[in-house]
């Protein structure tokens, strides 16, 4: 990787959040085909979502030129990708599970907090089983940790 002053330069930083977002973004799929699996219910179709996963990299591109315009290091913009690739592949996984839902007649949904001290009182009160067109926005905030399941 070509290095500036001992740091990665802006295109190995990019390169390096694309190939995050990828990663995170086929990680979800998977994990979301598979609980579609044990539910007999249709996968999601990589082929299907992939323009949002290049449309989501472009965006992280087109932030990325403007940080670079202010001056911002790389390995700054290497931390801002991972976080944003978790955020914004975390938002999709939700998307792609309702609906999963939708599509394959699931009534219920499970909101689904991580257990530990750090779940905050809005997810705390969202915890539980929900008809579809009952369950809360999802996420509920920025960093929001929860996950949503399909129950059959």
């Amino acid at each position: 990787m070509a290095l500036i002053n001992n740091a990665l330069s802006y295109a190995d930083a990019y390169d390096i959040g694309a190939e995050w977002f990828e990663e995170e973004y086929l990680t979800i799929i998977n994990t979301i085909n598979k609980k579609a699996e044990e539910l007999d219910l249709s996968p999601v179709s990589v082929e299907r979502l992939h323009p949002l996963l290049e449309e989501t990299i472009e965006d992280f591109k087109n932030q990325l030129q403007e940080l670079e315009a202010e001056t911002v290091k790389p390995d700054d913009i290497i931390i801002r990708a991972g976080l944003t690739a978790w955020l914004i592949t975390h938002v999709l996984a939700g998307q792609v599970t309702i609906e999963v839902a939708e599509q394959s007649d699931v009534e219920l949904i499970a909101w689904v907090t991580s257990g530990d001290t750090k779940v905050c009182d809005i997810c705390e009160a969202n915890e539980g089983v929900y008809e579809l067109n009952e369950l809360p926005e999802y996420p509920a905030h920025v960093a929001c940790r929860c996950w949503l399941e399909l129950i059959r």
